[in-house]
């Protein structure tokens, strides 16, 4: 697993490190990318709109009018997934253990 807020604090090292995970050779021209929509998000369009815009990897800035704050509904649902999440960070990729 790789968790986002890794690959944003490390985009090249998180990469090499999937890509040894899963027997692939690591690509630097994986690291960039050019603008625009992609032919397979035909039915999702609106969910990538940030990331058809982007380059790169980066951490957008993104303000939600239902958070987990001022919504019920989403706070009993992060509350019931919460466990789940972070068993799944305590087996992530990370550079830090990854490194000798």
């Amino acid at each position: 697993m790789i968790d986002a807020a890794d690959l944003v604090a490390d985009p090249e090292q998180m990469m090499i490190l999937y890509c040894r995970a899963v027997g692939i050779p690591f690509r630097e021209d994986s690291l960039t990318w050019d603008t625009g929509h992609r032919t397979e998000w035909r039915l999702t369009d609106e969910w990538h709109e940030t990331v058809a815009g982007s380059t790169q990897f980066s951490d957008p800035a993104t303000d939600y009018p239902a958070t987990v704050a001022n919504t019920p509904r989403l706070a009993e649902f992060s509350a019931h997934h919460e466990k789940f999440y972070e068993r799944l960070r305590t087996v992530r990729l990370t550079p830090r253990s990854s490194r000798p």
